[in-house]
């Protein structure tokens, strides 16, 4: 996983474009796995949804890998 904090704005702006663009057609060009957890306590419930994939070759400022 990689996380990606305000410090990082290409690459953050990169991996929102990403996302954004392949959550119109749902996925559908691209591999993803769907996960989702559900966590109950303190009298509330918390649903998260994620998509994980490989890094995009194109991702901006992949200076890391």
């Amino acid at each position: 996983m990689l996380a990606v904090k305000g410090n990082q704005p290409t690459l953050h702006a990169g991996i929102v474009e990403f996302f954004l663009v392949h959550m119109d057609d749902d996925f559908a060009r691209v591999k993803v796995s769907p996960h989702e957890t559900v966590e109950k306590g303190h009298g509330r419930s918390e649903q998260r949804k994620y998509h994980v994939r490989a890094v995009p070759e194109n991702l901006p400022d992949r200076t890391w890998s």
